[in-house]
C-alpha cells in the first residue's frame, strides 16, 4: 500500500473508532450534558497520537467534532456547530499533551520494569486532561447561571477523561502491537494493561455501588412520596365525605340559618377528624331575579350587615351586581374571619365557576371548577385555588329543576399540599398541574419557583428521582410531581461507594504492583535459564549430563560440533554408546551398574584423558571432568569433555619450537666466539695479501682465506638457522623476482629436470632480503633435485599466488600473504622424518653431502621476515615446501636508493679513531687495517678502559663490539658517548646479536658483522 493512502486509511480509522467510541460514552454520561465518569476515547486519542504521531490529532479532531456534533444537536441546535468544534479542539490537544508527555518521559518501547513508571502515566494523564476538562466543561456550561455547574462538571469531565485514559491507552496500546504490528507488547504495555483492567473493574464497581444507593434513595423517597400522595387522596376523600354529609342536612333544613350553617361547619373544619386542606365552606343558594331583593333581606336579617348580592367588573373589582336572571350567592361561609370577603358573590357571574355550575346542574353531581383567583384571597396573594360544587336539591324535586343552592367547598392548593404533604415539601421540589385539558394545562402549585416544573413533565432517564400522582377530582384531573432537593440526597446519601471505589482502586495498584513483581520474576527466570544456556551452549567445551541409567539429558552445541550428534538424537541414549570407543564400552556399562552415589571413583570428580569417539567413527583424544550432582533429589551426572587434538598437537609443536630456539641460542653463541676467530684469520691472511708474498706463500695464503671465507658462510647459515642474521630489506615484486633468478634456478635443478614456474598474475609486493630470498630459493630447489634422483619423469614446479589466512592459521596474524611454493614429484618423505627437517645439522643425505642446514635456514629467513614455512608431503608422490611472506600494503612500499660508494683509494681525512674489543688479537688487526687506512687509532680492550680514555682525549669515530665482558658492555658505552661527546660517530661491530637487541640498535647506530674483511671496514669508515 502506498504510504500516503496508508496514512490516510490509519487516520480515518481513527477518526470512525473515536465517533464510536464517544457513541458509548455517551450512554453513561450524567444528566443534562455529555460528561460521563468513563471517557474511553481519550485513552484511543492518546494511543493514536503515540503510535502514528502527531499527525493522528487530526483524526481525533475530527472524530470528536462528529461526535459532539451528533449529541449537542437535538440539545442547542443553535450553537451545535461552534460548541461541537471547541470541545474536539479540546479533545485534540488533550491527545497531543498526552502524547508528547508520554515519548518525553516514557518512551514508545519501554521494556524495563520499573515502578516508577506507573506514577508517571498516572501524572501524565492528570496532566493532560485537566486543561481539556476545563475547558470543555466550560463550552457546555457557559450558559448555566450556576457556577458550581462549571465546577462539578469540569471535574466529573477530568476525572472520565482521566480514567479513559488510565484505561483505555494501556488495552488499546497493548491490542495494537499484538494484532495489529504482530510483535510482543512491551513490558509498559503488559503492566499497564493490568492496571487498566483493574480500575475499569474499580469503575465498575462504583458504578453498581452507586446505582445500588441511587436505587435505595429513590426507594426511600418513593416512600416519602408515595405518604405525600395517600394523603393528598385521603384529605380529598375527606373532604367529599364532609360535604356529601353536609349536603344532607341542608337539604333538611332548607334555608339553613347562620347559628346552624356555623355550628355545622366548625364541626367539619375542627377536631381529630377535621376536613384538611378546605380553605373554606360556603351555602350558595340559587337564587332568580324576581327573588334578589328578598335574599337581600333575609341576609341582612341574619346579621350581614349590608349584604348585596356582587359581580365582578371589568378591573376585577366587586360591584352590585348587574340584573340577571340566575344568581348563585355566596350566602354563608365559614370560617367567616378568611372568607368574609366572598359574602354576597355571585359565583354564576363567573364565566368558567358558571360552567362548572352547569356542569353540576346538568350531572346532579359534584363539579371541581378549573383552578382560579378566589375572591376572598383578593389582595392577599395570588394562591390558585378551586370550588368543589355540589348541588343541594328539595326532596321530590324533579332532575330537571333548578337544585336548591350549593354546598361549595373552597380549596386552596397550597393550603392542600401543605396541611397533607409537609414532610415532602420540606424535602423535595413539588409541583402541582392541572391536567383536565391538555390544550390549557396550568401550574396550580410550586413550592420552589427556581427549580419546579414550568410544564408537566414525565418520569426519564434524565430525572430519574421524579415521582408522579394523578388525582381525580370530581371530574378534573391534578397531577402532582416531586423531585427530591439537594439536602435530602445529600443527608441520605453515603460514602460507600467512594470506599469501594477506593479501596478497588488500591487493590488495582496492587495487583499491577504484584503483576509487576511476577514479570520481573519471570523475567529473572528467563534471563537465568537464557543465560545458563548462553553459557552453555557458548562454551567451547562439550557439557554433558546423564541420568542415574547413563541416559544423555544435557547435550550442548559444542557437544554437537565434537561428536557430530544432533540435539534431538543424543538425548535418551546411552553416553556409551555415543561416544565411548567400542573397545570400553562393555567397562562403561559395567562401571555405570556397579556405581554406588557418593562412593569413591577413579572418574567422579577427578580430571582424566581418554579416548572419544565422533560419530563417524574417530578416535580423538579428549579430558574429561565428570561431577556428581543431586537435583531435587534426582542424581545426575555432569560431564566436560575437552578436545586434546589442538593442544596435543600445539605441544608438539611448541616442543620443536624449544628445541629450534635452544639451537639457535646454542648456534649463535658458537657463532659469536667462531666469528672473532674468523675474524683474526681474515684479517690477518688479507694483510698477508696485501704485503705481496712470495708465489708459493701467497697460494697457501689464498687457500687459507677460501677455507676462512667458507667457515664465514657457514657461520652465517647458523646465523639464519637462529634468526640472527642481518638483513637488508626492501620491498620488491615476488614474481619478478623469480623472473630474475630464472636462469639460476634452471641450472640448480639440472637439465636432466623439468622446471615448470606457475607465477600468479597479481602483482605480489613483500619485504625481503634479496640475498636471502635468492639463498632460500636455491636451496629449496636443491633439495627437490636431490628427492628427484633416479625418476625419469621428474619435475619442479614454482609457483606464487596470493593468500588470506585467518586468525591463528599457520601460527601467523591474519591477513594477505604471498605463497612461494616449490613443488616436486620425487620420493616423499616419510612421517617420522617430515617433523625433525627444520632441525639444525638433521640431514638424510651421505655424509658429506649435505650440512643440515638448508631448511632450517630457509625457515629462520621466513620467520625474521614476520612468514613461516610449511612442508606438505606424501610417500611416493612428491612433496611442496611453501614458504609464506607477508603482503604490503601501497603504502608501505618504497623506492630503493642507490647511493654511490666513496672509491676504496680516496684519502682518509685525518680522523681520529677509538677501537674497543676484548679479543686481543682481533683488536691488533683491526688497529692495523685502520692505522694502514690513514687513521690516528686509540685502542681500548674493555668499555671501562675506554671510558677512561674519553674523559681525557677527543676522538672523532668509536669502533667498539658489542659483546664484552664487564660492567660496561658496547652499546652502554655508546650511549654514554652519544650523552657526553654528541659529536663522535659510533660503529658497533657484532658477531651476534639477539633480533631484539638489533631492532632497538639499528635506528640509532650503524652495525658492523663479523668477521668483516678490510674492504668492509674501509667502507663503513671513509662513508663518515
Amino acid at each position: 500500500m502506498h504510504p500516503i493512502t496508508k496514512s490516510a486509511f490509519e487516520l480515518f480509522a481513527v477518526a470512525l473508532l473515536y465517533f464510536a467510541l464517544a457513541q458509548v460514552g455517551f450512554v453513561f454520561a450524567l444528566p443534562g450534558a455529555n460528561i460521563t465518569l468513563l471517557w474511553l476515547p481519550s485513552g484511543l486519542g492518546m494511543t493514536a497520537v503515540v503510535v502514528l504521531g502527531y499527525r493522528a490529532a487530526a483524526a481525533v479532531l475530527a472524530g470528536a467534532f462528529l461526535a459532539n456534533v451528533f449529541v449537542l444537536g437535538g440539545a442547542a441546535p443553535d450553537t451545535t456547530w461552534s460548541a461541537a468544534l471547541a470541545v474536539a479542539l479540546g479533545n485534540a490537544a488533550e491527545s497531543l499533551v498526552a502524547g508528547a508527555l508520554f515519548a518525553r518521559f516514557i518512551g514508545r518501547e519501554v521494556q524495563q520494569l520499573d515502578l516508577r513508571q506507573l506514577p508517571r502515566f498516572l501524572a501524565i494523564a492528570l496532566l493532560a486532561t485537566l486543561p481539556g476538562a476545563l475547558w470543555g466543561a466550560w463550552q457546555l456550561t457557559a450558559t448555566a447561571p450556576a457556577e458550581q455547574l462549571l465546577v462539578q462538571g469540569m471535574l466529573v469531565w477530568w476525572a472520565g477523561d482521566t480514567l479513559g485514559m488510565i484505561v483505555g491507552f494501556p488495552v488499546l496500546y497493548f491490542l495494537y502491537f499484538r494484532y495489529l504490528q504482530g510483535s510482543e507488547p512491551s513490558v509498559f504495555a503488559r503492566q499497564m494493561g493490568v492496571l487498566a483492567l483493574g480500575v475499569l473493574l474499580s469503575t465498575a464497581l462504583y458504578l453498581y455501588a452507586l446505582n445500588l444507593q441511587r436505587e435505595s434513595l429513590q426507594l426511600r423517597f418513593r416512600y416519602v412520596a408515595e405518604v405525600a400522595f395517600l394523603s393528598m387522596e385521603l384529605a380529598i376523600e375527606q373532604i367529599f365525605q364532609h360535604q356529601s354529609q353536609l349536603v344532607e342536612d341542608i337539604a333538611l333544613q332548607l334555608p339553613p340559618s347562620r347559628e346552624f350553617f356555623a355550628r355545622r361547619v366548625q364541626a367539619e373544619l375542627a377536631g381529630t377528624y377535621r376536613t384538611r386542606g378546605v380553605f373554606g365552606l360556603s351555602w350558595n343558594p340559587v337564587v332568580l331575579e324576581a327573588e334578589r331583593a328578598a335574599v337581600e333581606a333575609l341576609a341582612q336579617q341574619q346579621g350581614y350587615a349590608g349584604f348585596r348580592i356582587r359581580e365582578r367588573d371589568a378591573q376585577g373589582q366587586l360591584q352590585v351586581a348587574a340584573a340577571h336572571p340566575l344568581h348563585v350567592v355566596v350566602f354563608h361561609i365559614e370560617p367567616m374571619a378568611s372568607n368574609s370577603g366572598a359574602l354576597g358573590f355571585d359565583i354564576y357571574s363567573d364565566p368558567s365557576r358558571r360552567l362548572s355550575i352547569d356542569e353540576a346542574i346538568r350531572l346532579n353531581q359534584p363539579v371541581l371548577t378549573p383552578p382560579l383567583a378566589l375572591v376572598q384571597s383578593q389582595g392577599e396573594d395570588s394562591a390558585p385555588g378551586a370550588l368543589l360544587l355540589w348541588p343541594v336539591r328539595v326532596a321530590d324535586a324533579s332532575l330537571e329543576a333548578l337544585p336548591a343552592g350549593f354546598v361549595v367547598a373552597v380549596i386552596r392548593y397550597d393550603d392542600l399540599l401543605a396541611q397533607t404533604s409537609m414532610d415532602l415539601i420540606s424535602d423535595a421540589v413539588v409541583s402541582m398541574f392541572d391536567v383536565t385539558e391538555p390544550e390549557a394545562v396550568s401550574r396550580v402549585f410550586t413550592n420552589d419557583l427556581a427549580m419546579g416544573l414550568e410544564q408537566p413533565d414525565v418520569l426519564s432517564r434524565e430525572r430519574p428521582f421524579l415521582m408522579s400522582k394523578v388525582l381525580d377530582v370530581a371530574g378534573r384531573q391534578l397531577q402532582v410531581f416531586a423531585e427530591p432537593r439537594a439536602q435530602f440526597l445529600a443527608q441520605n446519601q453515603s460514602f460507600t461507594p467512594f470506599i469501594v471505589l477506593l479501596v478497588s482502586l488500591l487493590m488495582s495498584l496492587l495487583a499491577t504492583m504484584v503483576y509487576v513483581q511476577r514479570l520481573r520474576t519471570e523475567r529473572a527466570r528467563t534471563q537465568m535459564l537464557y543465560r545458563t544456556s548462553q553459557i552453555i551452549n557458548s562454551t567451547p567445551d562439550a557439557m554433558v549430563a546423564m541420568n542415574a541409567q547413563g541416559r544423555v539429558t544435557e547435550w550442548n552445541e559444542a557437544a554437537v560440533e565434537l561428536f557430530g550428534y544432533p540435539v534431538h538424537e543424543a538425548m535418551g541414549r546411552s553416553l556409551g554408546e555415543l561416544i565411548v570407543p567400542e573397545a570400553s564400552q562393555h567397562a562403561h556399562e559395567k562401571a555405570m551398574l556397579r556405581r554406588v552415589p557418593g562412593s569413591p571413583s577413579q572418574v567422579i570428580n577427578h580430571t582424566i584423558e581418554v579416548q572419544a569417539r565422533r560419530a563417524n567413527g574417530e578416535l580423538f583424544p579428549a579430558e574429561l571432568a565428570v561431577k556428581e550432582v543431586s537435583i531435587h533429589g534426582v542424581l545426575e551426572y555432569i560431564g566436560l569433555i575437552r578436545d586434546l587434538s589442538e593442544r596435543k598437537l600445539f605441544e608438539e609443536k611448541r616442543s620443536e619450537a624449544q628445541k629450534l630456539e635452544a639451537i639457535g641460542q646454542l648456534t649463535g653463541g658458537l657463532a659469536h666466539d667462531f666469528n672473532n676467530l674468523l675474524g683474526i684469520v681474515i684479517a690477518n691472511l688479507d694483510y698477508l695479501d696485501l704485503h705481496k708474498l712470495r708465489a708459493d706463500d701467497a697460494g697457501h695464503a689464498r687457500n687459507a682465506l677460501d677455507a676462512a671465507l667458507r667457515a664465514s658462510r657457514v657461520t652465517r647459515s647458523l646465523m639464519a638457522v637462529a634468526r640472527r642474521q642481518t638483513l637488508e630489506t626492501r620491498s620488491a615484486e615476488l614474481n619478478s623476482q623469480l623472473g630474475e633468478l630464472a636462469p639460476l634456478m634452471a641450472t640448480t635443478v639440472s637439465k636432466h629436470v623439468r622446471l615448470e614456474t606457475q607465477l600468479s598474475r597479481t602483482p605480489l609486493w613483500v619485504s625481503m632480503d634479496r640475498t636471502g630470498f635468492t639463498n632460500a630459493i636455491i636451496n629449496l630447489l636443491i633439495n627437490a633435485r636431490d628427492a628427484l634422483q633416479g625418476r625419469s619423469d621428474s619435475c619442479v614446479v614454482v609457483s606464487t599466488a596470493e593468500v588470506t589466512l585467518h586468525e591463528g592459521e599457520l601460527d601467523l596474524p591474519a591477513g594477505a600473504y604471498a605463497r612461494v611454493s616449490v613443488r616436486d614429484n620425487g620420493t616423499g618423505i616419510p612421517e617420522d622424518v617430515l617433523k625433525h627437517v627444520f632441525e639444525p645439522f638433521f640431514t638424510t643425505k651421505e655424509r658429506g653431502h649435505g650440512t643440515g642446514l638448508g631448511l632450517p635456514m630457509v625457515y629462520g629467513f621466513a620467520r625474521q621476515l614476520n612468514g613461516t614455512v610449511q612442508i606438505e608431503s606424501q610417500e611416493g608422490k612428491g612433496t611442496t615446501v611453501s614458504l609464506y611472506l607477508p603482503i604490503l600494503a601501497s603504502h608501505d612500499l618504497d623506492v630503493e636508493a642507490r647511493v654511490e660508494a666513496p672509491a676504496p683509494d680516496s684519502p682518509a681525512r685525518a680522523l681520529r679513531v677509538l677501537l674497543v674489543d676484548d679479543e686481543e688479537f682481533l683488536r691488533r688487526i683491526a688497529v692495523r687495517m685502520v692505522t694502514d687506512m690513514g687513521f690516528s687509532v686509540l685502542e681500548a680492550a674493555s668499555g671501562e678502559e675506554a671510558q677512561a680514555l674519553l674523559r681525557h682525549e677527543s676522538v672523532d669515530i668509536l669502533l667498539t663490539d658489542i659483546a664484552m665482558p664487564g660492567a660496561l658492555d658496547g652499546v652502554q658505552l655508546a650511549t654514554w658517548v652519544a650523552h657526553h661527546q654528541p659529536h663522535v660517530h659510533i660503529i658497533l661491530t657484532t658477531g651476534y646479536l639477539d633480533e631484539s637487541r638489533r631492532d632497538a640498535i639499528a635506528p640509532h647506530w650503524q652495525i658492523l658483522e663479523k668477521p668483516y674483511r678490510r674492504e668492509d671496514l674501509s667502507r663503513v669508515l671513509r662513508a663518515i
